[in-house]
């Protein structure tokens, strides 16, 4: 009987050890720091660097995206020098015409999501909308018009392509 109990115990312990990893993975905390980037526009490393140079030194990959959270995404995103490309990325010779200005913002949203980790796995984001609205109410408006003007873009077609989805 008490060798049946040892051989259970032992068991139990291999079971148990077995599981660890995979609940020590399951824990791991989201980082919610946004990503400091090395060179901004305006400094002379900026000045001195080529364009690829500059998106090279921009660049955020998917592993440091994913374990973000939403709002560190959010503030990520919104720093990155490179998002002002969506407002003219999408844009073609009729883009101005009645009804085409906003799908030519959701093409130049989806092709810079395509090139920039943060934003696609923003756009993905459950919470993005509250946690758009939840920084809109705390970032002063003239201070940090550029990105407010952003975050609201963003916000629109987020909502847009979730009620495209559950159409």
């Amino acid at each position: 009987m008490a060798k049946r109990i040892v051989t259970i115990l032992i068991a139990l312990a291999l079971v148990f050890t077995a599981l660890l990893p995979v609940g020590a993975l399951s824990v791991v905390p989201m980082n919610d720091t946004p990503h400091e980037y090395s060179v901004l526009p305006g400094t002379d490393a900026w000045i001195e660097m080529s364009p690829e140079e500059r998106r090279t030194a921009t660049y955020v990959d998917q592993a440091e995206a994913e374990n973000m959270t939403t709002r560190a995404l959010l503030i990520t995103t919104l720093g990155y020098p490179f998002l002002i490309d969506m407002y003219c990325i999408g844009y073609s010779s009729d883009c101005f015409l009645p009804g085409n200005t906003a799908s030519a913002l959701s093409n130049g949203i989806e092709i810079v999501a395509e090139t920039f980790p943060p934003l696609k796995e923003l756009l993905q984001r459950t919470d993005a909308v509250a946690e758009i609205d939840s920084l809109l109410e705390v970032i002063d408006e003239d201070t940090f018009r550029n990105g407010r003007m952003k975050a609201l873009d963003l916000r629109q077609y987020i909502m847009s392509a979730s009620a495209a989805s559950s159409n």
